[in-house]
């Protein structure tokens, strides 16, 4: 054989030896650590594409987001425990929240959400009394407390009180608050998941739902039940599959006085027909889907500063009030806004199968109505008309990003994420796993030049999970 044929082809088989130990390597991840990289602008195989168009553009290696949400994936080589994404970004939107978040629940489209930035604390940072406990934060407009344990042990009062991913464990008890002994019927279909706080004193919490599957032979769709108290679940119930006529009962008895929130997990082909409960109070959290159930001249109550309200169904456009406000549907799959004005105001609506959402609470009866949840920093916000005088938020302040691929004005801001339990699909023939990534500016509207755009120059993504050393181990232990 010619020296220089087997030369030649002694390279070749080195350099297809060395490719596929690089691929072997990116599979394995021994270190049980592996990093991502990508221009926002120009995505790769790891890190896709931003998406929709409709709402992303690109501009070189610059990816520029002017409608909310923007989707991206991540494949991952393996199975992983931990993500923590890194964006470098200008929010040229004259919103305060940047979210990121995880896709956990595909069928309930449940996110995981992080935040990202927040102008508003940024803003109040600068001026107000800052603590800093281990990534929480406690801003003061006027210093009170020395430490963070020394504010959650002496709560001031809740109207004072503002919160950004934080949940804020207080006792919450209605001094007046009656229990009645017969049954209340909100006979209102609802669409998908939901949530609500009920209150229970000195009797059972007592919910039945009655379910209608509308896709039963299209394949199962399946429902979480839970129950919460202070941020904790007292109650779990899954079921696989719901009947197209079906009935679910809660029951529970012996219950502590206070709040409870009930969230019903569900795709959107699950309608809620009927609930029956002996509880008097009864709010939807942040959002309600009215199903299309031929009702007219619905009355809601909310106490939300701010509304949103859309419909898919081309036979329900209609002109929607609250608080003295009007604002006309003249379109399908259109948000449209207004401002409600605050606690305890009336909705009206013409039809049904409408899909609200607020920064509030939703609910059928003017006296069902909880005042429970502590305010959130978010862009309804007005700090000072709203009287608040504490911020407490488990949140970062980003940092300005003035090294490459950043140039000045840039910032960096990150998230973790837990991927046990994320949505994910097996992808590629070594079965990498794609994970759902967005990217959230809550009120950015694509096509409403006054908004703004966020401008994204990078996207990293780091992932932790076993060592080979820890999988071998593990492995030969269960021998």
């Amino acid at each position: 054989m010619n020296k220089k044929i087997l030369t030649i082809r002694i390279i070749l088989w080195l350099l297809l030896a060395v490719i596929t130990g690089w691929f072997i390597y990116l599979k394995i991840a021994p270190s049980g650590r592996i990093s991502y990289r990508s221009e926002a602008g120009r995505p790769g195989y790891f890190i896709g594409k931003l998406a929709p168009a409709e709402r992303v553009e690109t501009n070189g290696g610059q990816a520029i987001i002017k409608g909310d949400p923007a989707y991206f994936y991540l494949r991952a080589p393996r199975r992983f425990n931990q993500a923590k994404l890194t964006v470098t970004y200008k929010n040229l939107s004259g919103l305060p929240v940047v979210d990121a978040g995880l896709l956990i629940d595909k069928a309930a489209w449940r996110i995981d959400l992080r935040p990202l930035e927040n102008k508003t604390i940024d803003q109040l940072a600068l001026v107000w009394d800052m603590i800093n406990d281990s990534g929480t934060i406690l801003l003061q407009r006027q210093k009170k407390y020395g430490s963070l344990k020394e504010f959650i042990n002496n709560l001031p009062e809740r109207g004072q009180i503002a919160v950004y991913n934080y949940n804020l464990n207080s006792k919450y008890l209605l001094p007046n608050y009656q229990k009645q002994d017969r049954e209340n019927f909100l006979n209102y279909p609802l669409r998908g998941e939901y949530q609500f706080y009920t209150y229970v004193k000195a009797e059972p919490l007592d919910y039945k739902f009655s379910l209608t599957d509308l896709s039963s032979n299209s394949g199962a769709k399946p429902l979480d039940l839970s129950v919460w108290r202070d941020d904790q679940a007292i109650y779990r119930r899954h079921f696989d599959k719901i009947e197209q006529r079906g009935e679910i009962n809660l029951s529970l008895a012996d219950l502590p006085e206070g709040v409870y929130k009930i969230s019903v997990a569900a795709a959107d082909d699950i309608v809620t027909d009927k609930i029956v409960y002996r509880q008097s109070k009864m709010s939807f959290i942040n959002k309600i889907r009215l199903a299309d159930g031929n009702n007219s001249n619905l009355r809601l109550w909310s106490d939300s500063s701010d509304l949103n309200v859309q419909t898919v169904n081309p036979a329900k456009l209609q002109t929607v009030s609250a608080g003295g406000n009007q604002v006309k549907i003249a379109k399908t799959y259109y948000q449209y806004n207004l401002k409600p004005g605050g606690k305890g105001q009336l909705i009206t609506l013409e039809k049904d199968d409408l899909l609200l959402s607020g920064n509030g609470v939703f609910s059928f009866s003017q006296d069902g109505l909880i005042d429970f949840a502590v305010k959130k920093v978010d862009a309804n916000l007005d700090i000072n008309q709203a009287g608040i005088n504490y911020v407490i938020a488990n949140y970062s302040i980003p940092q300005e990003e003035n090294s490459p691929p950043a140039p000045a004005g840039w910032k960096a801001a990150q998230a973790e994420f837990n991927l046990a339990g994320a949505y994910s699909e097996q992808t590629g023939i070594f079965g990498a796993k794609k994970y759902v990534f967005l990217i959230s500016i809550p009120g950015l509207r694509a096509g409403e030049q006054a908004n703004g755009r966020l401008e994204l120059k990078e996207i990293k993504v780091d992932l932790a999970g076993a060592s080979l050393w820890e999988k071998l181990r593990k492995f030969f232990s269960g021998l």
